[in-house]
């Protein structure tokens, strides 16, 4: 698409821009798009997203659910598994299998891992206490979202919309992007000490919210055409 400029005076050329994140809105509104296009939908929490009401709230645990990848910044978890014995964590997603082999992990009593799917997500979440994102990349993380949503108090990277559902020091952490172990382990510590019901910053994240935002700015455009017609 070419330069940052280059895409966001192209965008003008849309009726309006829905971002899923503050970050991308102003960098895009800094580079030339007008701002009176520009839409902060945020994301949304799918329906099937809910508590199995079976689930005991395990204390210290923590949650860290992706596809495994490089963007992830998992490289430090061994370590940080291995700094926190009393802590337990879990690794949800796919492709983790070779980095658990070729790590500490695979001998850690308390480290677990459990492929991803709408039902372990749905009990994971409602049991653990934390959810944990490590990326140094996200345009999300969605299991943010999710993992708030089921009662994990939330510590992620300074990536995506966490800034937007993270109010820091309040319902959970916002950490540096490429953090060490002792930034996280002391954002994991200050979590514990939180004691605020943290699905209400999320609840308003619905699919019929972002419907009725793209059926008002629909009947906008449809209306502005009308008068320009009739002009």
């Amino acid at each position: 698409m070419g330069s940052i400029s280059h895409l966001g005076n192209l965008l003008n050329s849309t009726y309006c821009v829905y971002f899923f994140c503050s970050r991308d809105l102003e960098l895009l509104v800094t580079n030339g798009l007008a701002q009176a296009k520009a839409r902060l939908a945020l994301c949304a929490v799918d329906v099937d997203c809910i508590q199995t009401g079976t689930e005991i709230r395990r204390e210290k645990t923590i949650i860290l659910a992706s596809r495994f990848g490089p963007r992830k910044g998992l490289s430090i978890l061994p370590e940080l598994v291995s700094e926190m014995p009393d802590w337990n964590f879990v690794g949800l997603g796919r492709g983790w299998a070779n980095f658990i082999d070729s790590s500490s992990l695979r001998g850690a009593k308390n480290f677990h891992h459990q492929n991803f799917d709408k039902g372990s997500r749905n009990e994971y979440f409602s049991s653990a206490t934390f959810f944990l994102s490590l990326s140094n990349l996200e345009g999300g993380p969605v299991p943010l979202l999710e993992a708030i949503k089921l009662g994990c108090k939330p510590i992620a990277t300074d990536t995506g919309f966490a800034r937007d559902v993270i109010e820091d020091g309040v319902n959970g952490y916002i950490i540096p992007i490429n953090p060490t172990v002792s930034q996280v382990k002391e954002a994991i510590l200050q979590t514990d000490k939180l004691q605020i019901p943290v699905n209400e910053f999320v609840n308003r994240l619905t699919w019929d919210r972002i419907a009725s935002m793209t059926i008002q700015d629909h009947n906008s455009i449809i209306n502005a055409n009308s008068i320009r017609s009739n002009a």
